[in-house]
């Protein structure tokens, strides 16, 4: 068998064909199951981007690149966060689509390796991606380099923040259950060898160290939860407690002079867009700094950063007009994952008094301020 730079691969006309048939099967299957939240690119087309960067220089077997390939699209095409034979599941549906798909023993044939041998070959690396399956120094290469992108968020704390987000939707599970279930996980991680490749041995160090911040960051946001009797907002997002309602009435409003509430983000978790008929104004108390897009009654937007940063153009406290539209987002980094803010509204806050809305809405009412909209849940 011929080894050649894994490059030289994908200038190969056969095997952009051999991965434009996996595509047209497997990107329809994310696209319709409800257990995929808007997923193909997160779970496919982000690993496989990855395999072509780092082990670009490194020398394969055509073989062994159809199978990574095949190994990538279908590794997660069934996926459910509280199953436990996903990958068994996914290596049936390989072997399924190989079934249906003789057409390609085509590509496969120059491997002087049989259809049958590759079915098998892939379908064993899929199972591989199982957690709890032992993958150490001994394995395979192909093992050991599917293993590895499969991991390779660890490397990075914000992308491993940010797929947390995309798993928890995925998922289904409620908050609390989610935080539970990924705390265990990263718990079996902590103080083992994380990565196996040359390429990404370098990193072991940065991904036990993420693992600590993201099981410390944890520990804190839900000790203030606790502390501050927290619980989920669900028509908006966060956490909160009405801590303060005036007993003063407003003359002819039925109604008291104000509310004041503690407001809590964690990690990708959004203040969504919507308005209130009362004049509102936030304040930061701890945690991350937070972007809020407002986009007041004459169709003006403004930016703004609530936080203590001040000297770099931060505020410490925001005030928002009766009626505006807003929608607010955590400004990430690597000491906490979570934004504690309060809010109070004058008059007080009233459920009838909160319009919500989705993106698509908002970019509909504003078209001129779309771009920064979207940018803005990116």
């Amino acid at each position: 068998m011929k080894y050649k730079e894994l490059k030289y691969y994908f200038e190969n006309p056969d095997v952009n064909r051999f991965e434009a048939i996996l595509q047209s099967f497997v990107k329809p299957q994310f696209v319709s199951r409800k257990y995929n939240y808007h997923s193909f690119d997160y779970h496919i087309l982000r690993m496989r981007d990855d395999l072509c960067k780092s082990f670009a220089d490194e020398k394969f077997t055509l073989f062994e690149v159809l199978a990574l390939l095949a190994t990538i699209y279908f590794h997660d095409i069934v996926y459910n966060v509280t199953s436990n034979t996903n990958e068994e599941d996914s290596a049936l549906e390989f072997k399924d689509f190989i079934e249906v798909n003789k057409q390609l023993e085509l590509f496969i044939g120059p491997t002087e390796m049989s259809l049958n041998d590759f079915a098998v070959v892939v379908e064993d690396l899929i199972i591989s991606t199982k957690i709890g399956t032992n993958i150490n120094e001994n394995s395979s290469r192909l093992v050991k380099v599917i293993h590895d992108l499969d991991y390779a968020s660890f490397a990075n704390l914000e992308r491993l923040q940010d797929d947390a987000e995309y798993i928890r939707r995925e998922s289904g599970l409620d908050e609390e259950e989610f935080k539970i279930r990924r705390s265990e996980f990263f718990k079996l991680l902590a103080g083992k060898t994380i990565f196996f490749t040359e390429q990404f041995k370098i990193f072991n160090e940065q991904a036990q160290a993420n693992i600590k911040k993201v099981l410390n960051i944890s520990s804190i946001a839900e000790k203030i939860i606790e502390k501050l009797e927290l619980k989920p907002l669900t028509i908006e997002g966060g956490y909160f407690n009405e801590i303060y309602r005036s007993e003063t009435k407003i003359v002819d409003e039925g109604r008291t002079a104000g509310t004041s509430i503690y407001y809590l983000l964690k990690n990708n978790q959004v203040s969504s867009w919507h308005k209130v008929e009362s004049d509102e104004i936030w304040y930061y108390h701890s945690g991350c700094s937070a972007k809020q897009l407002l986009i007041f009654e004459d169709g003006s937007i403004e930016e703004r950063i609530i936080g203590n940063d001040i000297l770099n153009g931060e505020i410490p406290q925001s005030i928002i007009p009766a009626g505006t539209w807003q929608a607010t987002k955590l400004i990430q980094h690597n000491k906490y994952d979570f934004g504690l803010f309060g809010a109070a509204v004058f008059p007080c806050f009233e459920y009838e008094d909160f319009t919500g809305a989705t993106v698509n809405k908002i970019c509909e009412l504003f078209p001129q301020h779309q771009n920064v909209i979207r940018d803005l849940f990116v």
